[in-house]
């Protein structure tokens, strides 16, 4: 789609078709009565044709070192194609389902293809999560996911870590073997999904919510008081070499605009579970795995790189927030703080992208 929007344009195309899609969900959220009302099929029809377009325009985006990473992938797809065309046999090491998913395009040598399915699976595991967990009203949730700090980056950046935290997203939709399969995948698209995996069992065994703030609360000060932390993990040798290259560079920056972006869906989870005894069992969950996965990140927050590491958490950032929003019924004209909700983060986020 070169021929149609240059590269270095994508990011403010993305955000205007985004910006219209909030501004018709925060109309429509705003003149309902409540979320328990079933929501105009036309405004599902509206909002799946915007995600479509979506799909279609970031799907097939040019290939370019604009998009960062995608570059790098764009190599090593190129070397896989020299391998297959030289008869040689392709090493899948690490990572697995990834690779063999790049070997399987590379052996028709189509590389712009192999960027769309990836994006398609980004984007549809998303959309069949929410849907699973809110059936009718997946918009308002879709279009707060879509329209956060990361989601774009890691639909056409961080191109595979992307992928495997949707695939976990789909997992923990669901329940029993499917889920732990899905979660299984996920791990083989990008092994760092072993930390929300992780989180998951943890749940399992301690559901108590508030023994986690703690625990964040804690690792917050142990980041202020330890700057070497990061260092002393990496010589536990429990993390992969890329870890411990990271943790090699210290730029001793402390991310406090990040901390407090991290913070807001906490806060906005706290305030439903503790004010209006908002106890769903899924939702705890939910909030666990995202407080865990950002406590994880608070420890290592010096390392170059750290958005790496809080994605495994912010990619649950929309979904923390819009759930109690819409599952609970705790105050009167819920619906409409939930639209202001939506076009405050909304105007945050455009301004954080930029």
């Amino acid at each position: 789609m070169d021929f149609l929007v240059q590269s270095g344009m994508y990011i403010s195309v993305y955000l205007t078709i985004i910006c219209f899609f909030s501004l018709i969900v925060f109309f429509y959220t705003l003149c309902n009565s409540s979320f328990n009302e079933t929501p105009s099929p036309r405004l599902n029809f509206i909002s799946f044709l915007l995600f479509v377009i979506i799909l279609l325009f970031v799907g097939f985006r040019p290939i370019s070192y604009y998009f960062i990473d995608m570059g790098n992938y764009y190599q090593s797809f190129k070397v896989m194609v020299t391998t297959i065309h030289d008869g040689n046999i392709l090493n899948l090491k690490g990572d697995y389902l990834f690779n063999a998913l790049m070997a399987f395009f590379a052996l028709f040598n189509q590389p712009t293809l192999f960027f769309f399915c990836c994006y398609f699976i980004y984007a549809a595991c998303h959309f069949f999560a929410l849907k699973k967990w809110f059936t009718h009203y997946w918009t308002y949730p879709l279009v707060l996911m879509m329209g956060s700090a990361f989601y774009y980056a890691y639909g056409v950046n961080g191109i595979r870590n992307g992928m495997a935290c949707s695939i976990f997203l789909l997992g923990l939709s669901n329940q029993g073997v499917r889920r732990w399969l899905l979660f299984l995948v996920a791990f083989n698209f990008h092994s760092s999904l072993l930390l929300p995996i992780a989180s998951v069992l943890i749940f399992s065994r301690y559901k108590n919510i508030y023994t986690y703030i703690y625990i964040w609360c804690t690792c917050l000060l142990i980041s202020l008081i330890t700057p070497g932390m990061t260092q002393w993990l990496a010589e536990l040798s429990i993390f992969n070499d890329k870890f411990a290259g990271y943790a090699s560079g210290n730029d001793g920056r402390f991310r406090i605009d990040f901390i407090l972006y991290s913070i807001l869906p906490i806060i906005i989870g706290l305030y439903f579970v503790i004010k209006y005894k908002f106890n769903d069992l899924i939702y705890n969950e939910i909030l666990s795995i995202y407080i865990i996965c950002n406590a994880f990140w608070l420890l290592v927050i010096r390392i170059p790189f750290s958005n790496r590491f809080v994605y495994l958490s912010w990619f649950m950032y929309g979904l923390v927030i819009a759930y109690p929003l819409i599952k609970s019924n705790c105050f009167r004209y819920q619906n409409r703080y939930a639209a202001f909700i939506l076009l405050l983060l909304l105007m945050f986020n455009v301004v954080f992208l930029y």
